[in-house]
């Protein structure tokens, strides 16, 4: 659109300017002035247009010359490059709080029991299963630092339809995980389920990452996990923590993570690779705490190929 619409209504607002200050004291003539002129700006404002390639807000996400807009939603690219975007409360978690839907949109779970107790009372967890299963692997879902199991009910989604017995778990410490695993593996609990206790990974975004990383690091015989995916939660002290008996490990991190600092995920990678532990890392520069927003669909692709080489 043109500015030409709105100068005609200029030139009127100036003459009626013009009349109106004759008739005002000085001072009010000022503020006169200053009211015209911030309206002024409005009206012109509405009838020019910045270039479409110069400005972008940040709220935009621009993929295959689609633009959508989004706000304390998170975006994923799935694998045949639709947009999904799903609602969440926890904006810590928001980043992983994707939903898998069918060709028709329906969600894919076949069976979820909700908040079920592993050992001790206050562990909780919500178990995302198909009742026809045996011998899948487990993915314990950790969710974030404000965040409780409910959070992460989209990514545990995800990994029911990637094949995976979800683990949705509310923790406070490492150490909540650490006894999350030894109960499901004793005595081969989880094949209630239709998991197998010697295929258990542990995921977890912020927060929940730093909690898988230092379970999977600081574990034995009983606690073992297979593989540990950590996303934006390497902390600095993981790496002191690593041994040649460390599980592989699936890191995501962006070098402006503001809330945790690159080099964590950087000196843990180190750590795994001086000791010849598998380490899968996707490092992103010049992106903060939520790399999933612009990189979803690779982050999936390559975190599913890890879940299957390790778990599958």
């Amino acid at each position: 659109a043109s500015s030409a619409p709105g100068l005609p209504h200029c030139q009127l607002y100036l003459k009626t300017a013009v009349i109106s200050m004759a008739a005002l004291p000085r001072t009010a003539s000022y503020v006169f002035l200053f009211v015209l002129a911030v309206a002024l700006g409005l009206i012109l404002l509405g009838h020019v247009s910045p270039s479409p390639n110069r400005f972008m807000p940040d709220n935009i996400a621009k993929t295959n010359n689609t633009t959508t807009e989004y706000s304390n939603m998170s975006l994923l690219l799935t694998d045949d490059s639709q947009i999904v975007l799903a609602e969440t409360d926890d904006e810590e978690d928001a980043e992983m709080n994707e939903t898998e839907t069918d060709s028709e949109g329906r969600l894919l779970a076949s069976r979820t029991d909700f908040n079920v107790q592993l050992g001790s009372a206050r562990l909780r967890a919500d178990i995302y299963y198909d009742n026809t299963w045996s011998n899948r692997g487990v993915v314990i879902v950790l969710h974030g630092a404000s965040g409780r199991k409910e959070n992460t009910r989209g990514r545990s989604l995800k990994f029911q339809s990637w094949g995976y017995v979800a683990v949705a778990l509310n923790h406070d410490t490492y150490q909540d995980v650490s006894e999350a695993v030894r109960w499901l593996r004793r005595r081969n609990t989880v094949a209630t389920w239709g998991g197998n206790r010697n295929k258990i990974g542990l995921y977890g975004y912020s927060r929940g990452g730093e909690y898988a990383a230092f379970a999977a690091l600081d574990s034995n015989r009983r606690t073992a996990v297979q593989g540990a995916m950590v996303i934006s939660g390497a902390h600095l002290d993981s790496a002191d923590m690593v041994t040649s008996n460390a599980p592989p490990f699936f890191l995501v991190h962006g070098t402006d993570d503001p809330n945790v600092p690159f080099q964590g995920a950087r000196l843990l990678k180190r750590a795994l690779d001086r000791r010849n532990v598998r380490a899968d890392a996707l490092f992103y520069d010049n992106v903060g705490h939520k790399p999933n927003e612009r990189y979803g669909r690779e982050i999936d692709r390559n975190m599913r190929r890890f879940a299957n080489s390790v778990l599958g």
